[in-house]
Formats: C-alpha cells, structure tokens, sequence
C-alpha cells in the first residue's frame, strides 16, 4: 500500500518537491491545450450568431 501510494504520487527518480511542481505544470498544460481551441470554437461561434 505505502508503495502503491508513493508511485501515485510521484516517480521513483523524481524528488518530491520538484515532480509535485513538474505535474502540476504538465495537467495545466494538457488542460489548457485541450480548453482552449474548445473556448475558441465556442466564442467563434457566438460572435458569429451574434449580428
């Protein structure tokens, strides 16, 4: 159980404080890239209904 917990948390060969920080930055990363052409598509589509 410990086991499975820290490698939820983190890699092995990743410091705590740092790979907290690096996966952070990387599901905000994959967020933004996948919320943005969406809040695109939706404001494009808005601005053109809009007369």
């Amino acid at each position: 159980m410990p086991l499975r917990m820290r490698m939820m948390r983190a890699g092995p060969a990743v410091p705590r404080s740092g790979g907290r920080w690096i996966g952070l930055a990387f599901v905000l990363f994959v967020f933004l890239m996948g919320v943005v052409p969406i809040a695109l598509a939706v404001l494009e589509t808005v601005l053109a209904a809009t007369p």
